[in-house]
């Protein structure tokens, strides 16, 4: 495990800052590579990431140019966020059932608000199926204030998982 990381690590807990300080340090790492990184924000689940923009329309091969691009993100990740965000997003997963079996049903409530015919009865799987169904049956001109909705729903849907996979 890095150096970076297993400080954090060492007292075996993730607290918001130390988390939020490995998602800095990531950033910083792919900035210090050459790239602009947007800023930070969150991204759902009490996680919060960035995104970068890569134009690569004056480049002459544009292929290699996104494979190092990825390779530079991946290997910041991995030497500053992997493993504290891993904590940081197990730490945020509801394990109270009664909590869990409330946060379920606001889950169905919000995709049936976004339009996705679901029950209150339904389990995780099931819901989660239902919206990327519903996400994935409509093509890319018709993507519309429900799609918006769905996203929304799905953007916090991490907490009944045991492990995110956003980054």
């Amino acid at each position: 495990m890095p150096e970076f990381q297993r400080i954090i690590l060492e007292d075996e807990e993730v607290t918001y800052s130390e988390y939020e300080s490995a998602i800095v340090a990531w950033r910083t790492c792919v900035q210090d590579a050459g790239y602009e990184p947007n800023d930070i924000e969150g991204i759902g689940a009490g996680q919060i990431g960035f995104s970068t923009d890569l134009d690569l329309s004056e480049v002459a091969d544009p292929e290699s140019a996104a494979a190092e691009f990825d390779n530079v993100h991946n290997q910041c990740w991995q030497d500053y966020a992997f493993y504290v965000a891993t904590a940081w997003a197990e730490s945020q997963v509801i394990t109270d059932p009664t909590e869990r079996d409330q946060y379920r049903k606001e889950f169905a409530t919000c995709l049936r608000d976004a339009g996705v015919d679901v029950r209150d009865g339904d389990d995780v799987e099931t819901l989660l199926e239902a919206a990327l169904a519903a996400k994935q049956n409509r093509s890319m001109t018709d993507a519309s204030e429900q799609d918006s909705a769905v996203m929304i729903c799905l953007a916090d849907a991490d907490r009944l998982f045991a492990v995110s996979t956003k980054r």
